[in-house]
């Protein structure tokens, strides 16, 4: 039962961070880094990073839920 529970958190935090992620990317100067007319790649390394970004902070928040169920009898 405890694994479906933080099965569910993990997605419930995963899908919205992933969006919030890739706003917050979005937001950033990323001119001197990119050449102009990559716009294309751009747009795809955001979604990576993201994705990726998000992965990392689902996991961290599940871990501590399977911490604090450790406890729990």
């Amino acid at each position: 039962m405890k694994e479906i529970v933080i099965s569910i958190w993990f997605f419930v935090i995963f899908i919205p961070m992933i969006y919030l992620c890739y706003q917050s990317l979005q937001s950033l100067d990323y001119e001197k880094i990119v050449h102009r007319g990559k716009g294309r790649e751009y747009k795809i390394l955001i979604l990576i990073l993201s994705v990726v970004l998000a992965f990392l902070f689902a996991s961290a928040f599940t871990t501590v839920l399977e911490r604090i169920f450790a406890f729990i009898p």
